[in-house]
Formats: structure tokens, sequence, C-alpha cells
């Protein structure tokens, strides 16, 4: 038995669109990554320049503990 050419048509159709979707979100996957690189690497120009705090690893743990200390009277050493 022969697919009719109508059902063959139909299906290249689906196919291409399929196809189309996939692209479509592939490349949106892309620009998303693109602007998230883009603003990582503004935001370490930004940085090295003074233009914003480079963040100190613990340091927000040291203020805390640091507070903690000076707000039960023992100096922080």
């Amino acid at each position: 038995m022969k697919t009719p050419p109508e059902l063959v048509e139909f299906s290249a159709c689906q196919q291409a669109d399929i196809i189309d979707m996939k692209r479509q979100r592939e490349l949106a996957i892309s620009a998303e990554l693109a602007e998230t690189v883009k603003d990582a690497l503004q935001r370490a120009r930004d940085q090295r320049s003074g233009r914003l705090p480079v963040p100190q690893p613990g340091a927000r743990a040291f203020d805390i503990l640091r507070r903690a200390r000076l707000r039960d009277g023992r100096p922080y050493p």
C-alpha cells in the first residue's frame, strides 16, 4: 500500500516545523547564554576599574561574627 502524496507532503512540513522550532530554541538559548557572559564580563571590568566593589570570600561571615562579638561587648581579635 502506497502513502498518498498529501500525507507525505504533510509529514515533510511537520518535520520542517519541528526542525525550525528546535533551531529557534537553540538560538534563544545561545542568545541568553551570550547575554549572561556579556554581563559577567562587564561586571568583571567594572570591578577591576573600581566602579563595583570586589566581593571578598568570607567577608560577610567575618562581618556577622565581628558584629556579634561587639554586641556582646567582646572585641573581635
